[in-house]
């Protein structure tokens, strides 16, 4: 005998079914939205922007690089501005697998350059570091074979002071470095030692690599040659939010006081001036090499030529100081108050895009 009634088996049917259909159009939005994933990522990879080099750049192109690079208003208007300008194929291959735009961007910048519109070369030196950040690459490597005669190095003894040497020769077994001539007799590392090198594969990130000294020798025209093993230990480092320039200027500079007055804070200078050098420097920030043994997070007054011609002056605060084994003292500093002009000055020179 037949307990349930018609009615119940039916209603029991038409529930099982809408949930067999929910299901299905939920399985279904599940795959369209793992299509949609891959088919992204597929269109901002390399071999994307190898297959439709040649296709022209489209608004929607301009707009979903905008987007994903998070432009301003003012930087998308000024990148729209220079595809629109000059006869560019896609501009993601452009951005993915040649230094192109960059040459753009420097004409877009010399137009600009004898102006005083701050704001138009500061927007374009904005919308430059978000499409570095943005489209560098971080080429793999796991081995110093593979790193290219005439590479740069930074080699760092003292706690600070960087020396800048260049791979002039490479073998099997070694590396060969020029040795800097502006490096002391004692911070040239001992044999057998390890020491520590930073450079940048290929226009790509920057790496740190380990290596082992061998020995000294003599190379082409009698320069000084520092002979390494290859190594393996190679890591990658975060890439810095504002290139940096070496200057080695002399400098003045002395201590702040800051003091907020409503919603402002005015920084206050001491007449006592305290001289040093000023190593190297970018948009963010700069080091200071003084004899005076001064303590972290200060705030200073730094007097230099900044950009390497134009004596200039910015309020910065000292994150960390280092010691060197000259007994002297590295400040590593952070602008907090700085013109726009300096700071358009100092990328420009940074970018290359100026020169000393």
């Amino acid at each position: 005998m037949n307990s349930g009634s018609p009615i119940a088996a039916r209603l029991s049917i038409n529930v099982l079914s809408v949930l067999l259909v929910v299901l299905i159009v939920a399985a279904i939005l599940v795959i369209l939205w793992g299509i949609s994933k891959i088919l992204e990522k597929y269109k901002i990879s390399d071999s994307y922007a190898e297959k439709n080099k040649d296709r022209p750049t489209s608004k929607k192109s301009i707009n979903e690089i905008s987007k994903r690079a998070k432009l301003s208003a003012d930087e998308k208007e000024l990148f729209s501005k220079i595809c629109a300008e000059h006869p560019l194929p896609n501009i993601n291959y452009i951005l993915n697998k040649t230094n192109t735009f960059n040459s753009y961007l420097k004409t877009e910048f010399n137009s600009l350059k004898n102006t005083e519109d701050e704001n138009a070369k500061s927007v374009l030196f904005s919308l430059r570091a978000k499409l570095v950040k943005t489209f560098e690459t971080s080429a793999v490597i796991k081995t110093s074979r593979v790193i290219p005669i005439g590479t740069s190095f930074n080699y760092t003894p003292s706690q600070g002071i960087h020396f800048l040497t260049v791979l002039v020769d490479t073998n099997q077994s070694e590396l060969h470095f020029q040795l800097p001539e502006d490096l002391p007799a004692q911070d040239r590392p001992a044999i057998l030692s390890k020491i520590k090198l930073i450079f940048v594969y290929k226009d790509s990130m920057p790496y740190e690599i380990e290596v082992r000294v061998v020995r000294y020798q003599k190379g082409k025209k009698d320069t000084d040659l520092l002979v390494c093993t290859h190594s393996d230990k190679i890591y990658s480092r975060t890439k810095r939010a504002f290139p940096r320039i070496d200057l080695f200027q002399d400098c003045k500079f002395s201590s702040v006081k800051p003091e907020i007055e409503g919603d402002k804070t005015e920084y206050k200078a001491s007449e006592k001036i305290h001289e040093g050098q000023l190593l190297d420097i970018s948009a963010g920030g700069c080091r200071i090499t003084t004899k005076l043994a001064i303590k972290a997070e200060q705030y200073l007054k730094v007097t230099a030529p900044l950009d390497g011609k134009t004596e200039d002056s910015a309020i910065g605060f000292i994150i960390r100081t280092t010691k060197t084994k000259n007994d002297e003292y590295i400040l590593h500093i952070k602008f907090v108050k700085i013109e726009k002009n300096i700071v358009n000055r100092i990328n420009a020179l940074a970018c290359g895009y100026e020169t000393f």
